[in-house]
């Protein structure tokens, strides 16, 4: 499939040209005009050269991608990427359904669903500061998640703007912690 076919014929009408081209050929060449016969051959070991160039890109952003796949389930931590606009999760690691006890599913289905299991206490000055990182400035927030059964787990959550040439915000890629033993330990100590 990769070898170039170009197709030489005395006889080929217009109907069997479009045929032979659907089904792979790269190009035809009449024999009453074989003057063109060398810039087809010439430009089709370009274009199978930028293929097989393209396909090992792809093989490479393939192998990448996995790599880093591996690398981001691996933590504990849950990494997750948001666009402003329009706002939508664009990414969120497995570590979700440990940390919020809910699959990274229904984040993808609802951008809020981390917001929605804030403490009451903490929710007010979180959303302050997640508006404003949503318009290009800092979030880090510590706060409080309850779980369904009433757990409360605290969250160290910590983002950066990445932004367009113009400036303008393109997606917020942040990192939430589970800390909730190190808040045990400070509140053994005080």
């Amino acid at each position: 499939p990769d070898v170039p076919f170009i197709f030489v014929s005395g006889t080929i009408g217009e109907e069997y040209a479009i045929r032979a081209l659907r089904n792979g050929a790269t190009d035809y060449v009449l024999k009453h005009n074989l003057v063109r016969l060398p810039a087809a051959v010439e430009r089709a070991l370009q274009d199978t050269e930028v293929r097989a160039a393209r396909r090992k890109a792809e093989t490479d952003l393939e192998e990448t991608r996995s790599r880093l796949d591996g690398i981001v389930s691996s933590l504990s931590d849950v990494v997750w990427s948001v666009s402003p606009k329009p706002y939508r999760m664009l990414y969120v690691s497995r570590a979700i359904d440990s940390v919020w006890r809910r699959p990274a599913e229904a984040f993808y289905a609802n951008p809020d669903a981390w917001i929605e299991q804030i403490h009451p206490d903490d929710r007010e000055a979180v959303e302050r500061s997640w508006a404003g990182a949503l318009c290009g400035g800092v979030f880090d927030a510590v706060y409080r998640i309850v779980h369904d059964d009433g757990t409360v787990r605290w969250i160290h959550d910590r983002a950066k703007s990445i932004r367009d040439d113009a400036g303008d915000v393109l997606r917020l890629d942040g990192i939430a912690r589970d800390i909730s033993e190190l808040k045990l330990q400070e509140q053994r100590i005080t």
